[in-house]
């Protein structure tokens, strides 16, 4: 199997996922008292992104046509979720790929092999992702790093995850990055503890790489930005950015 060819049994399993991710995230019961103490307009986006992500992603699975150009959605949101779609598709891919060994990875550690169906695995990922989202949504400040920084990290770490950057020197690059973010206004929020099935998954594909033909892909897919939105900060949920030159720090 190629980066992205699934068969047709297999998009179909998908669609199942694409359905969860339109119509049960944000998940509802907890999100009927979050967005009461948001912003009206973040509570919105973050209804709307997932929307149009399990949307998009049902068109892909179900080969019809795009909906995004039709959607009337501002561009730079259809850019955010056709970028968003795109990591979703390489890492369906990857999903299909990898679920042997996931399972095995699971028993070796003693941890419960929960999903019936690769679609869930898929399921589980968006659910502690949307989580994710919607508690840095919930701080009161959060500084985002400037574009070339942001940038150039990405690029940074892509290179290690595919092994064209040493173990040292990936290390001094950390310790450079943290006394960077130490100057920024970033309350803790740590990924690892509020998606601790999604890191399960990245440690098992990187363990596997060599065996999953997909995964250069989604890690190129993965450790990318939309470029144009420049620095900015997220005060209680609302998108500030930076005056400034550049097409970016000017929106």
């Amino acid at each position: 199997m190629n980066q992205l060819t699934l068969s047709p049994t297999e998009k179909i399993e998908l669609k199942e996922a694409a359905v969860y991710i339109s119509y049960d995230l944000p998940p509802r019961e907890d999100w009927v008292e979050i967005r009461q103490v948001l912003p009206p307009e973040v509570a919105i986006n973050i209804n709307d992104s997932w929307g149009w992500l399990g949307t998009s992603l049902h068109a892909f699975f179900g080969d019809y046509s795009d909906p995004l150009p039709d959607s009337g959605l501002e561009e730079i949101f259809q850019q955010l979720i056709q970028e968003k779609s795109t990591k979703y598709i390489a890492l369906s891919a990857l999903i299909f790929q990898a679920e042997r060994f996931l399972k095995q990875e699971a028993k070796a550690r003693g941890l419960p092999v929960f999903w019936r169906k690769r679609s869930e695995i898929l399921e589980v990922w968006a659910f502690e992702h949307c989580k994710y989202e919607i508690l840095l949504c919930q701080l009161a400040d959060w500084e985002s790093h400037s574009e070339q920084s942001r940038d150039e990290r990405l690029k940074k770490i892509k290179k290690y995850i595919l092994e064209d950057l040493k173990e040292d020197e990936f290390s001094e690059l950390n310790k450079k990055w943290e006394k960077q973010d130490a100057k920024l206004c970033r309350p803790p929020l740590n990924p690892s503890k509020v998606m601790p099935f999604s890191y399960f998954c990245i440690d098992v594909f990187h363990k596997y790489r060599s065996k999953l033909p997909a995964f250069e892909f989604w890690v190129e897919s993965s450790f990318s930005h939309t470029p144009g939105l420049g620095k900015f900060r997220q005060v209680n949920g609302r998108i500030k950015f930076y005056p400034g030159r550049g097409k970016g720090k000017s929106k």
